[in-house]
């Protein structure tokens, strides 16, 4: 399947055939308001990309550099931007819809990805 690599502004999207999730607003519960929602609208394309058969590794490493970006602008502790990212994930569909352990498998590699974007500021992960 062709996808383009997403692309970060106000509204992130991706482009993957069939995508109806990149310009809806995701969920935010209590615990991940402190993340703006375009950095929440590109965690969520992750998972979707994936059920779509689409996501790339230049995907995550997006996704991580404006996770930890926008957790660094906000003053988040390390600890905080897992906590939110966590929360935020195990509340989204596309979630639930990936088969076996594909999604801790994904979230595992996107929390390492943003662990070493959060803390090497001048080399993006």
């Amino acid at each position: 399947m062709d996808c383009s690599a997403p692309h970060v502004s106000l509204a992130p999207t991706i482009s993957c055939p069939g995508d109806t999730t990149s310009h809806v607003r995701p969920h935010v519960g209590a615990d991940v308001r402190s993340f703006a929602w375009p950095t929440l609208a590109l965690v969520r394309s992750v998972p979707a990309a994936a059920l779509q058969g689409c996501l790339t590794d230049e995907h995550l490493r997006a996704t991580a550099r404006l996770v930890a970006e926008d957790a660094r602008g906000q003053g988040f502790a390390a600890e905080r931007l897992l906590v939110a990212l966590k929360s935020a994930w195990a509340g989204w569909a596309e979630v639930r819809q990936l088969v076996g352990h594909d999604a801790q498998d994904l979230l595992d590699r996107l929390v390492s990805l943003c662990i070493r974007a959060y803390y090497r500021r001048d080399e993006w992960a």
